[in-house]
């Protein structure tokens, strides 16, 4: 059996001759699962080249469109000092809002930096990205996901396949 999570980001991280490489190396009469929240054209064109004529695709919600319960917003900045500053200045309307929030952050550094800034206004937050145990960010999870905390600070180790049944904003 192979299983590839997230096999379009494999391929969009320039890893699709090394996935095929391996697909070669495995028995052919193998079961082979890919899995994806999004199923770009080369994912789709792998699926046709290397797997049997026998795939089932399985599709969770409507192709091709976004769910309805998500809101995003979008503020474009001409550099990073502008951003921060954007960030800081409407972090205290954002909050207020009552609204979950869910803020990335391109490496740790800046969601650590994110994060000590929230500690030091006193706004309660949690904090994910990879450099934290697997316990860590499972507890910010719960906690973001139960309403305990309203803001998460993330990488993009939480970007993809979240499924948090709430309204989100995005900055």
């Amino acid at each position: 059996m192979v299983v590839l999570d997230e096999a379009d980001r494999m391929l969009d991280m320039g890893f699709g001759g090394m996935v095929r490489a391996i697909l070669t190396q495995v028995r052919p009469d193998r079961q082979t699962l890919l899995f994806s929240a999004t199923f770009m054209k080369n994912l789709e064109d792998l699926t046709r080249k290397e797997l049997s004529v026998n795939c089932v695709r399985v599709n969770i919600g409507r192709i091709g469109q976004a769910n309805e319960n998500i809101t995003q917003l979008f503020q474009v900045v001409n550099s990073e000092d502008e951003k921060w500053n954007w960030l800081l200045s409407n972090l205290p309307t954002i909050i207020h809002q009552n609204t979950k929030t869910l803020i990335f952050s391109s490496t740790r550094n800046s969601v650590d930096e994110i994060g000590r800034y929230l500690l030091d206004c006193r706004i309660p937050h949690v904090c994910i990205h990879g450099s934290l145990s697997q316990l860590k960010r499972v507890e910010a999870f719960e906690k973001f996901q139960s309403g305990k905390c309203c803001i998460l600070v993330a990488t993009d180790v939480a970007a993809r396949g979240l499924d948090f049944p709430v309204f989100f904003k995005y900055f």
